[in-house]
């Protein structure tokens, strides 16, 4: 018997050991690495210099990978350096695509720094090969290193897409791309804009007035008890309560509201408990005149705000909150006395059945965007000759 004991401890220690030498994902170095100019010469050239002038040049960078690399795929980040000279550095920055995909981006580089890009691995498709391309943002280049590695998390952790109960995206359009059909209605003067990203069209711009709303149909689902509510916005001095997202009735002390709360200049979360108790946290952060990241859980014990990925507040408190029928809107909310328009713009708001955790908040604000088709890639001249 106690030989069979080993055996199946050895057995399981070994599943456990392939397990994590898999989860451990030991970095994958490039295969290749060739910048391509506007002449159509292919160079391996140290250092890699991107720019946009006469001299223009984007990087290609091939890496074999295992045939299984993409199953159960967390995250992918790119690791690179930029080379140890003055002129490395660059104010524009580069974008790393593949098929036209945007899957990174990074503005400002330094000179000798270590730069680390989460990748979207939606959009790298499946093969032997991950093939990327490093393209300048703008004029001003910059100087890599000609060496690069993939880390990839492989596992079976807590995705983002579970407990996602309605996403907001505002990609040209009002749907909900949690696949539960949650779609929101635009109301008066409602606009797309830029997103935080760069990228036309993909968040909602609210100018303040009072009919401007988007409206979510009452649904049962949209009731919750444990939650977290996420949503990016900027802030352009809306008026006193301006609604983020509101399911809520004051009147009846039912529901559940993300809110400016003026008086403070800070963002809030204003909630009912079943017994009438109010559930209330207020972020330390004040809102800016820029993007950030509001996040706000309560897995029925606590409650909890983040900001741009990190805790700002907490606090202790018991209760189930109190369901409403009132319709979900974002950017605006009505107590039956008046409006509280938002000012400013908000994207890609998610709405969730669970609190999300500490790891996973700081997870949702590092994502970049989804693959969206075809995205125009910046400063490509002469591309038909590349």
């Amino acid at each position: 018997m106690k030989t069979y004991r080993d055996l199946v401890i050895v057995i399981l220690l070994l599943c456990c050991w392939n397990h994590l030498a898999w989860s451990g994902d030991a970095p994958i170095t490039a295969q290749s690495i060739k910048l391509v100019n506007t002449h159509g010469l292919s160079s391996q050239p140290d250092p890699l210099w991107l720019e946009s002038d006469e001299s223009y040049g984007v990087a290609f960078i091939t890496f074999a990978v295992p045939a299984d690399f993409g199953d159960n795929l967390n995250s992918l980040d790119l690791v690179l350096q930029s080379d140890d000279r003055d002129d490395a550095q660059s104010n524009d920055g580069f974008s790393v695509v593949t098929a036209g995909h945007l899957l990174a981006r990074i503005d400002q580089v330094q000179r000798n720094q270590a730069i680390r890009m989460s990748l979207d691995p939606n959009g790298l498709g499946s093969g032997e090969s991950v093939d990327l391309i490093l393209v300048p943002n703008g004029p001003d280049g910059v100087a890599l290193r000609p060496q690069a590695h993939l880390e990839a998390h492989h596992g079976t952790s807590t995705s983002l897409k579970s407990g996602l109960v309605a996403e907001y995206r505002f990609n040209g359009n009002y749907q909900d791309s949690s696949g539960s059909a949650f779609h929101g209605i635009p109301s008066g003067p409602c606009e797309m804009a830029e997103d935080r990203f760069g990228r036309a069209d993909s968040a909602l711009r609210m100018n303040g007035d009072e009919s401007a709303r988007v409206v979510v149909k009452h649904c049962d689902a949209l009731n919750l008890d444990h939650l977290t509510l996420s949503a990016w916005i900027c802030g352009d001095s809306p008026k006193l309560w301006a609604r983020i997202l509101h399911k809520y009735n004051h009147r009846q002390n039912l529901g559940y509201a993300l809110i400016f709360c003026h008086t403070e200049g800070t963002l809030a979360l204003d909630a009912f408990a079943q017994d009438d108790q109010r559930l209330w946290i207020a972020s330390q952060a004040k809102l800016q005149h820029q993007w950030q990241h509001l996040v706000v859980t309560y897995d029925g014990q606590r409650l909890c705000c983040y900001i741009d990925g990190k805790l700002d507040k907490s606090t202790d408190i018991q209760c189930h909150l109190k369901c409403t029928d009132e319709d979900l809107v974002i950017g605006n909310g009505y107590d039956g006395n008046h409006y509280f328009p938002w000012k400013g713009l908000i994207d890609d708001v998610r709405i969730y059945n669970r609190a999300l955790d500490a790891g996973e908040v700081e997870a949702l604000y590092n994502e970049t965007p989804p693959s969206q088709g075809k995205v125009p890639l910046r400063d490509l001249r002469n591309v038909d000759r590349l």
